[in-house]
């Protein structure tokens, strides 16, 4: 799940060394995958087909909680093969 403790062992050069700022995190949870990523200094990629629905980003939006808006969406991780495209969010 989606961490502190996580974020640090992503980044650590003694466990995963990843550079967060080359990562994608994606995730179908605006208050949990979302904001991990965002906090992370991650690009985002919010999939509407899991818990969060259309509705509830178009609200988060209107919120203007920027750790609640992902980089990019898509309906289901699928779409981008099929279209070759990731819109950007509104």
């Amino acid at each position: 799940k989606p961490s502190d403790a996580l974020l640090w062992l992503l980044r650590s050069p003694k466990a995963y060394n990843v550079d967060v700022s080359k990562a994608l995190m994606v995730g179908d949870t605006l208050q949990t995958d979302i904001v991990f990523g965002n906090r992370g200094g991650m690009q985002t990629l919010l999939v509407l087909s899991g818990v969060t629905s259309q509705s509830e980003l178009d609200a988060e939006i209107l919120s203007d909680n920027p750790m609640r808006r992902p980089s990019f969406v898509l309906s289901k991780l699928g779409a981008f093969v099929e279209t070759g495209d990731i819109p950007r969010a509104p």
